[in-house]
Formats: C-alpha cells, sequence, structure tokens
C-alpha cells in the first residue's frame, strides 16, 4: 500500500464527491478513509452544493475502490440501509505498512484514552473529522490529522479540503479541491 485518500464532514455532496474521488489526485489512491458524516447535512449546517444523499449513496456503492468508513456524527442507521459499505462502526484501525492508524469522527475527544496507551500501543497516526476545520500536527509522536472537509468549510480560512497519506513516503498532505496543497507533513 501506498497513497490513502482521506476526506470527511461530505454532508450528501456529489459535486464534493466528484471533486474529491475523480481529482487526478485520487486516480493513484489504493483505499480511501472517510471519517464520518457522508449522507446527510446535519441540522446546524447549511444544505451544501450538490446536495442529493440519494445519488451520493449511489456513488459510493458503484465506487471500485476501497472505503473504509466510520461513523460520524450526522450518520444513522437509516444512511446505512443506503449504502453497502459499512459506516456505523464509531472507529476503524488500520495496521498498515507498519503503521497504527485510528479512524473516529472526532465528535468524542479521546486524547486522554489515546495517550493513556502504554507507548508499544500507541497509534502513530491518529485520523478525525467532525470540525470541518483541517488540522495536521505532532503531539507527543502522535500525528493528528483531521482532512477537514470537501463540501462545508469552516475555520478562518474556509477551504474545502482533503488529504492523502503517503505510507512509502511517510508523509500527510491536505490539499484543496484544486489539488493545491495547503499543508502537509513528514513523520
Amino acid at each position: 500500500m501506498s497513497l490513502i485518500g482521506i476526506t470527511s464532514d461530505i454532508h450528501g455532496s456529489k459535486i464534493a464527491w466528484d471533486k474529491v474521488f475523480y481529482s487526478s489526485v485520487a486516480r493513484d489512491v489504493d483505499l480511501w478513509v472517510i471519517s464520518g458524516d457522508i449522507l446527510y447535512h446535519g441540522p446546524k449546517n447549511p444544505i451544501p452544493e450538490g446536495y442529493s444523499p440519494k445519488e451520493l449513496a449511489s456513488a459510493i456503492n458503484e465506487y471500485e475502490k476501497p472505503l473504509i468508513i466510520v461513523k460520524g456524527n450526522c450518520d444513522s442507521e437509516v444512511d446505512q440501509s443506503l449504502l453497502k459499505v459499512p459506516i456505523m462502526s464509531p472507529y476503524s484501525v488500520l495496521f498498515i505498512d507498519g503503521l497504527k492508524i485510528l479512524i473516529h469522527h472526532g465528535d468524542k475527544n479521546l486524547d486522554s484514552w489515546i495517550f493513556s496507551l502504554e507507548e508499544n500501543h500507541r497509534f502513530d497516526i491518529v485520523i478525525s473529522g467532525h470540525t470541518h476545520i483541517p488540522l495536521l500536527e505532532r503531539r507527543d509522536g502522535i500525528v493528528f490529522f483531521n482532512p477537514g472537509s470537501p463540501s462545508i468549510p469552516l475555520g478562518e480560512v474556509k477551504e474545502k479540503t482533503f488529504g492523502i497519506l503517503d505510507t512509502a513516503k511517510r508523509s500527510i498532505r491536505i490539499l484543496n479541491l484544486e489539488g493545491k496543497e495547503i499543508d502537509s507533513i513528514i513523520f
């Protein structure tokens, strides 16, 4: 494995899905991780451009590359009934190319639990979403990564973003929907 695409908080936008999953960068991605909030826009969010949960569900079901999706606070059993890929797990753990990766939505603060783990059980990377704000930082030897949102960006910059993890080069990049690098880290 080499390239893992990472996104979160699509919130039913078929346009955001297409811009991320069919971008020039996505051609080389081997696996996609989505850290929650897939189909529903949520009661606190505006309806995103291209909002079409049913059409997005069909696109997800037809997508040919492997997908790992965890449950976000806006995801429900009704959403799962439309999808062939499981989305109801609150977290997932990947062991890939010597890396231990935790994937969760981010609506529950897991930091105290993460840092309470014995050092040989700690994660190398923790991927979350929820805030719609891109984040890439290293704390106590762990890389914390939030790809932001490709549909409803928040924060100071408000740029629609996603991420690419290169397990061979040990790097993570945050990209905007045009493919421009916003931030990166080598770990």
